[in-house]
């Protein structure tokens, strides 16, 4: 396979399916999720803005829910595919009221509004 229908694979699944770019990045075993953000920035249906957080908000949600009811981060994100740094950060942003995603919607996870 050309480095063009590399990029093109890796763009179009990044496009079609719900997966983050680190999960098309382990899916497909290249390029690296730096090298994929370049290359979905290129693409016109990306367009200078993202079409979809790098981590799809119920990723987050999934991941605050059992490290609140005592799992380890590392565990979360393991089981999720994320960083444990993200984990801990959107444990965090959970813990001060939210996770901002934008201004615009709001949405209740257990107690607290979460931004969307």
């Amino acid at each position: 396979m050309s480095g063009l229908e590399e990029r093109e694979r890796a763009v179009e699944l990044y496009f079609t399916t719900p997966m983050t770019t680190a999960q098309v990045v382990e899916h497909l075993g290249y390029p690296t999720r730096q090298c994929l953000e370049r290359w979905l920035a290129m693409d016109s249906r990306y367009a200078g803005h993202m079409a979809k957080p790098i981590i799809p908000l119920e990723t987050r949600r999934r991941a605050v829910g059992p490290v609140l009811g005592g799992m380890q981060q590392k565990q979360a994100a393991k089981q999720l595919g994320a960083g444990v740094g993200a984990v801990h950060g959107w444990v965090r942003a959970y813990r001060k009221g939210g996770m901002c995603i934008s201004s615009s919607r709001c949405f209740v996870f257990s107690h607290v509004f979460f931004r969307v």
